[in-house]
């Protein structure tokens, strides 16, 4: 059963794409019964902006580093697409979120 092991919420604004409540989850790494092989996905929701999907890696610990390393180049994309994001009731102060989810990165 999917447990989610870390989340966050956002609102995400682009001055031609509006405004949207965005979601973050990730959720904790499972092994895929579905192969062979052993090999774990870890599942991460970008809901409001991104479709869900699932990041494999050959061990749980591995899969959820690439999950975290995928959830970082998705929001760096973003933000270089002119998104921004704000934690709610505080709209006047974006967040650089590459810096502070990612520090020296």
């Amino acid at each position: 059963m999917r447990q989610s092991i870390a989340e966050s919420s956002f609102i995400a604004v682009h001055s031609k794409e509006g405004r949207n409540y965005l979601e973050i989850t990730v959720y904790s790494p499972e092994q895929n019964q579905d192969t062979a092989h052993t090999e774990f996905g870890c599942t991460v929701e970008l809901k409001g902006l991104l479709e869900t999907r699932v990041v494999f890696g050959i061990d749980s610990f591995q899969a959820l580093s690439l999950a975290v390393q995928s959830l970082q180049a998705d929001l760096k994309q973003l933000t270089d697409n002119g998104w921004s994001f704000f934690f709610k009731g505080y709209e006047d102060m974006p967040i650089d979120v590459i810096n502070c989810y990612f520090p020296n990165t």
